[in-house]
């Protein structure tokens, strides 16, 4: 009872499940209305090598299993057989494939079993995996069980792979660790839960390449055999498809459990060397070996953490250290290094500092990034020239060179060849929004935009020639020391680039505005961007068609209030607003009523926007034409009361269900408590059904019930009457404002007219006929009874009549005589 129970619940939910597929929606085409098939026709390929399975044997394997749980599950005969031996055109004939083939669009198709493709790979070779993935061109050498398989034809499509086959999971192991193999392909099926191979990852990596589904393919006129497939694909259980996963595809075996004691040994010992190792690699540096003047800087550039004895020798900083403030005089290196955070070193970055002491020195800077327990520093080395470098201005012209900077009444800087910013002036700074200290020592590319440097390059590898270039915005001058050597450039940015920003700035947003205005009216929905101040200011030509009916050039730049209908102003200013006070998203669905008396659905999305260059608040609106779903959705509720009309009717019976007699019961019990009358009702049973049954056969049996139904139904006269089937081969007759003698006349003449059908039952002990007993009960229905007091009382009833002899009936009342 309890499997019946659990298949009736599968079944239902895969009804409720496919209804939301276009392709397999039920209506009145549901399983309730076709008949079941007794077999189908399975055609697979002509051997199972296309789909990578690999077994020798046509009738075995993961398919072949799987159909046999399916068979065995509904109760449907499966016949396998080859493209060869199928016979076109049967309308039983189901084909399979994989999800990842060609198929044919206009053929029903439903996925049955998930499949996944994994690679497992030792952390070895997670370079050479991540490479292959990446690069085509890179190969993979990929091991696999022979008779597992591993889809090689989804692999390809993923990596380049040469393939080895290998006899046993053992074998295939031992071939990764000695590293003949690159990683191992497996096979598995998706259950929802984890299976055997999962133990793979205790000590390897894993990467999902593929994951794809075998698919069930039928002609468009079979679609109700789609169903029977998906009703059976529910009933098999995520542990049945555990076990043929294990059976046919898992690499895994016994053999783990005497592998995993290894394992875990191996990862303990890999663990404390690694620790030991990094245990080692996060002692100090020790400094004071180094050659060269050392320090290390935090990764922030705010705290000198260590300095050597020779940076103190030459005044980079205090004598007496232990995290202290950084020093002045080191804040070019923190500028060098921020610009190399994403490379992690500076190599042979040549420098000039100012000591404490005042005087200038020259170095060669290399820095990396290193960490200390868990924290990141830099350790930066500066080696000192002892001979002053061609490019760089000796120190007594700094002063002068700072002097001729500060002259310059237009954004002015000087920078070396490697594009590093020796000194500029606060014009300069200030394009950027910065300060002197924060450009300088910056290279001109972490502060210029593309286009700048694309402007100004050109100009410099000519300047460095010795020669003067003027472009349209910018003048480079050459400049050279006492040697006439040149070290370094002077750009001088042209004032009235300053002053064209403005009109730069007009032009692009111009430009922002066209350039949406044109990707909007390639969108076929209504688009339109309203700023905060109720200014439409870019919409497509649907906005204006469908939304407010007017041409485009009567609503760009116009106000909201002016082109919208007067009953939807207020209403979208309060949306508006709302919209600006909480800064996040609405979604609403909208009737619009078109010329023509035309009507369209559209679901309207309003965003918070803001325009890229002057930081306006404004809101887009993004519609989507939703007519269709509506139309559909309507179509699904008018379905939906259909099958709800259809779920108050037992479909064997054709007389009302179980749950359309609660409804009613608790219908009339309410109505007769006000109306204070009195309700019957009758509880029938059909005599010794179950020899008929088990004699007969099921479906002589659903015939003698629907006969007996409506045999029931035909004796019942009045409208507020209603015949249900109760279960089984109990039947139950409400009688609304009906004494207990017009319940026993009802009760008398249904058992008259069964017994007049005189359908044959020689297997009965009351009669050589088809006979019933019958329960009455009588109740005028109160406040304080419940209605299930009148069920109780007609099945003591109708247990007293089978008791005393069966084809009677018998009413409540007269218990107590017999019982006496």
């Amino acid at each position: 009872m309890f499997n019946k129970c659990f298949k009736l619940i599968i079944y239902c939910l895969s009804v409720g499940f496919f209804a939301g597929f276009n392709s397999f929606a039920f209506s009145a085409d549901n399983l309730l209305d076709t008949e079941k098939p007794n077999s189908i026709n399975l055609i697979v390929p002509n051997e199972h090598l296309p789909l990578g399975f690999y077994q020798d044997n046509l009738l075995t394997g993961v398919l072949t299993d799987y159909w046999a749980l399916w068979s065995r599950n509904t109760g449907i005969k499966v016949n396998v057989q080859t493209q060869t031996e199928s016979a076109l055109g049967d309308t039983r004939n189901i084909h399979l494939s994989l999800s990842s083939q060609s198929y044919d669009p206009d053929l029903l198709r439903i996925p049955l079993v998930g499949l996944k493709v994994k690679l497992y790979y030792l952390n070895k070779n997670q370079r050479v995996i991540s490479r292959a993935l990446q690069d085509k061109q890179q190969l993979v050498r990929l091991g696999y069980v022979a008779s597992k398989g591993y889809l090689s034809d989804n692999v390809a499509q993923q990596i380049n792979v040469q393939a080895s086959a290998y006899d046993s999971s053992i074998a295939l192991m031992w071939h990764l660790i000695q590293g003949d193999i690159d990683a191992i392909a497996t096979v598995s099926i998706d259950t929802g839960v984890g299976h055997s191979d999962d133990l793979l990852t205790l000590f390897m990596s894993v990467y999902d390449l593929a994951e794809l589904d075998i698919v069930a393919q039928v002609e468009p006129t079979q679609g109700e055999l789609i169903d029977w497939i998906s009703w059976g694909a529910n009933l098999i259980s995520a542990s049945e498809l555990q076990k043929l996963d294990a059976k046919w595809l898992s690499i895994s075996g016994m053999w783990w459990w005497i592998v995993l004691p290894i394992v875990i040994v191996a990862a303990l010992t890999i663990f404390m060397v690694r620790g030991v190792k990094r245990k080692r690699s996060n002692k100090a540096f020790p400094l004071s070996v180094m050659p060269f003047a050392s320090v290390i800087i935090s990764q922030d550039g705010k705290y000198l953490l260590e300095a050597n004895a020779m940076a103190q020798q030459l005044q980079l900083c205090p004598s007496s250290l232990y995290k202290q403030p950084l020093p002045d005089c080191l804040q070019p290196v923190v500028n060098l290094i921020q610009t190399s955070l994403d490379e992690g070193e500076i190599v042979n970055q040549q420098i000039g500092l100012t000591c404490l002491a005042g005087s200038w020195h020259f170095f060669i800077l290399n820095a990396k990034r290193i960490q200390q327990g868990k924290h990141y520093h830099w350790l930066c080395q500066l080696c000192r020239l002892t001979s002053q470098p061609d490019f760089r201005p000796l120190p007594q012209q700094q002063a002068l060179l700072r002097d001729v900077l500060a002259a310059i009444t237009s954004p002015a800087c000087i920078k070396d060849k490697q594009g590093v910013v020796l000194a500029c002036n606060k014009l300069w700074s200030d394009l950027f929004g910065l300060n002197n200290s924060d450009v300088i020592g910056k290279r001109d590319r972490d502060v210029l935009s593309k286009d700048e440097l694309a402007r100004q390059r050109p100009l410099e590898s000519a300047a460095w020639l010795g020669q003067v270039q003027c472009g349209d915005d910018v003048v480079v001058y050459p400049m050279e020391n006492e040697q006439q050597h040149i070290y370094a450039l002077l750009v001088v940015l042209n004032q009235s680039q300053i002053m064209t920003r403005q009109e730069c700035d007009a032009e692009k947003a111009q430009y922002l505005t066209a350039s949406l205005m044109a990707m909007f009216n390639d969108y076929p929905d209504p688009v339109a961007i309203v700023t905060k101040a109720g200014l439409c200011k870019v919409a497509n030509h649907a906005f204006a068609d469908a939304m407010v009916q007017k041409p485009l050039p009567e609503v760009i730049n116009q106000a909201v209030a002016n082109i919208l209908p007067n009953d939807k102003v207020d209403w979208n200013k309060r949306q508006h607003k709302q919209i600006f006070r909480a800064n996040d998203s609405v979604k609403y669905e909208e009737l619009v009523f078109l010329p023509q008396g035309k009507q369209q659905w559209l679901e309207v999305v309003k965003n918070p926007f803001v325009f890229p260059l002057d930081n306006e608040s404004a809101i887009l609106m993004v519609t989507h034409d939703i007519t269709e779903r509506k139309d559909t959705e309507q179509q699904l509720a008018d379905a939906i009361g259909k099958l709800e009309e259809l779920s108050f009717i037992d479909s064997l019976t054709q007389v009302a269900n179980r749950r359309s007699f609660d409804e009613q019961l608790r219908y009339y019990w309410r109505s007769s408590i006000s109306q204070e009358q009195s309700m019957s009702l009758i509880l029938l049973d059909i005599d010794f059904f179950k020899p008929y049954n088990d004699n007969y056969g099921h479906q002589e049996g659903d015939q003698a019930l629907t006969l007996v139904a409506s045999t029931i139904k035909d004796a019942s006269k009045r409208a507020t009457d209603l015949v249900a089937r109760y279960g089984g081969e109990e039947f139950v007759i409400l009688l609304p404002d009906t004494d207990k003698d017009g319940a026993e006349h009802i009760a008398e003449m249904i058992r008259q007219a069964v017994e007049n059908k005189n359908i044959p039952h020689a297997h009965s002990q009351v009669a050589k006929h088809i006979t019933v007993s019958l329960g009455v009960a009588t109740l005028t229905p109160d406040p304080d009874l419940d209605y299930d007091t009148l069920i109780e009382q007609a099945d003591l009833a109708l247990y007293q009549a089978k008791d005393s002899g069966r084809n009677q009936l018998l009413h409540f009342e007269e218990l107590a005589g017999i019982v006496d």
